[in-house]
């Protein structure tokens, strides 16, 4: 892969890792609303059950993205190097 199917390539890449966060995020907010606005009735309902287990579905969906990212930042340091050394 020469660099600028490679540079096409992780801008791509950016572009799904950053929509794939901001849709885990945004999960995570709406989550912590719901969870906000229901009754304090008891904290083994089902509807209180239901949300905390899908809170917690998003937010290890979240921190397994953002360990992801981390993975893809370090692709494109390796990426930026080599387009430096080949400049020179």
């Amino acid at each position: 892969m020469n660099l600028k199917e490679e540079s096409d390539y992780l801008d791509q890449q950016a572009f799904f890792h950053q929509q794939t966060l901001d849709f885990w995020r945004h999960e995570c907010e709406k989550l912590m609303v719901i969870k906000e606005e229901l009754p304090d009735e008891s904290e083994f309902s089902s509807s209180n059950v239901e949300v905390d287990h899908a809170l917690e579905q998003a937010i290890f969906r979240l921190n397994y993205e953002m360990d992801n990212m981390e993975g893809f930042e370090e692709k494109l340091r390796l990426f930026l190097k080599k387009k430096d050394q080949n400049k020179l």
